[in-house]
């Protein structure tokens, strides 16, 4: 008999649904997903979000073949993918194009996950303010290039625009396109 870890069990991935949920209704909040990845968020966050049904990209092959076989999604190029996995130290290559939706559909639009080497601590000081937060809210990362920051708004247009999930080893924290972000470092 196969028996599947964290995050590939039923259990996790209901718990790391509903964590994600949370991150994502209440922006900037760093949420705690344990060990679910195997010392990677970001992972246990995909393994909830994307299956068979959708596309993503690995842009900078972050996913191992056992990984990518578990996922079961699909593959797909960046501005095609509703879901597009990178390392957030790594600006992101000038001209890169992620759907961002469309006026009609702009549901459509892509999930960037970033792995970031700390969620909730680091130099790069974040306010977030919109739907969610009744107050602006503060979120520090470190590893995180602030070009993907540019790249986000780049694509914004509401009600257009794209999801971010920031992620380090245990923790996330979600940044929806409806949230304005002001830098305060």
């Amino acid at each position: 008999m196969i028996t599947l870890a964290e995050p590939w069990t039923a259990a996790a991935q209901g718990r790391i649904n509903r964590a994600l949920l949370a991150a994502l209704a209440h922006p900037g909040e760093v949420v705690d997903l344990g060990a679910a990845g195997g010392g990677r968020a970001a992972l246990a966050a995909l393994a909830t979000l994307a299956d068979a049904a959708v596309a993503l990209c690995d842009l900078h092959r972050l996913l191992d073949p056992a990984e990518r076989s578990l996922l079961g999604a699909g593959e797909a190029g960046a501005a095609e993918a509703p879901f597009v996995l990178a390392d957030g130290a790594r600006a992101p290559d000038a001209g890169l194009r992620l759907n961002a939706g469309t006026q009609l559909r702009p549901e459509s639009g892509a999930t960037l996950v970033l792995e970031c080497a700390e969620v909730g601590a680091g130099a790069l000081a974040l306010q977030l303010s919109g739907p969610g937060n009744a107050a602006a809210r503060g979120l520090r990362l470190d590893g995180l290039d602030p070009a993907w920051l540019a790249l986000r708004e780049e694509h914004a247009g509401f009600p257009c625009g794209l999801d971010l999930v920031l992620a380090d080893r245990r923790r996330v924290a979600c940044i929806p396109r409806t949230t304005c972000i002001r830098r305060n470092d």
